[in-house]
């Protein structure tokens, strides 16, 4: 990078000293996070004008290209990304408040990552996602995944506890998390909304063969992998779909709804 990031976390920060430094050390002293590191490179996101969905205090958001933009519901968080000078709105994403702030069809590529578990409207997100990226833009979502197999679950406890320092449980298991989902389920979830997946992998590595070789022996069993998705573009509803998404919300075909409107 082009610049000290704890120097500009220590100098930039809004807060105390010793605050400054307490969020380096958590989110920025191994920025770019191992999960970022290959599709950083790999979709040349450092060059391109990026939404980052959930940007916490800028770790992800601050090695994407001029333009980006992050938005998170947390203030403290919001605030201290702003300290370094990047764009980042505070609020939910599906506020209309806030997304009347975020131009459609104007960013290259989404990063969303360890968010979508939280939200109560998956779908109602990431259509909210596809509007904003540009025809053909690309969506890189990040989740905790709920292994295939119950061995695949114990396995993983000890490739977390072994590899990374990380006790158990799963990540997919956390008391604030709403949805879970596994390889299958949030494939199809984005086919639906709209996308064309082109890979699921778990990112532990810049090294392609390495990444490659970690994915072949241990994917079943991580607790995060990262979905990336191709916008469709003029993407529609199926014809034989029972409802759709308008200006005021979801309706429903008219030859659903019995006659008496119930």
């Amino acid at each position: 990078m082009p610049y000290d990031l704890k120097k500009l976390c220590l100098e930039r920060g809004p807060y105390s000293p010793q605050e400054n430094q307490a969020i380096f050390e958590r989110h920025f002293r191994n920025a770019p996070r191992r999960w970022l590191r290959l599709p950083l490179v790999k979709y040349g996101l450092g060059d391109k004008k990026v939404l980052d969905v959930g940007c916490s205090f800028g770790e992800a958001l601050i090695f994407f290209g001029p333009g980006s933009r992050g938005v998170d519901i947390h203030a403290r968080a919001v605030q201290f990304a702003r300290g370094l000078g990047l764009s980042a709105l505070q609020g939910d994403f599906l506020d209309p408040g806030v997304l009347e702030k975020i131009p459609p069809r104007s960013f290259d590529a989404v990063w969303c990552s360890q968010v979508l578990e939280h939200v109560a409207a998956p779908h109602d997100a990431l259509l909210a996602m596809r509007s904003r990226l540009k025809p053909g833009g690309l969506l890189l979502l990040g989740l905790p995944p709920i292994p295939h197999w119950r061995w695949a679950e114990a396995m993983g406890r000890v490739i977390l506890r072994l590899f990374f320092g990380r006790p158990t449980p799963l990540g997919y298991t956390a008391e604030d998390h709403i949805y879970a989902f596994t390889r299958r389920t949030s494939r199809f979830l984005l086919e639906r909304a709209g996308f064309q997946v082109i890979e699921q992998a778990a990112f532990v590595s810049r090294r392609p063969a390495v990444n490659r070789l970690f994915n072949v022996l241990c994917r079943p069993a991580v607790d995060r992998l990262v979905t990336v998705a191709r916008q469709i573009p003029d993407w529609k509803y199926p014809p034989k779909s029972t409802r759709r998404l308008t200006e005021t919300g979801w309706v429903f075909r008219n030859d659903y709804v019995d006659d008496d409107g119930k």
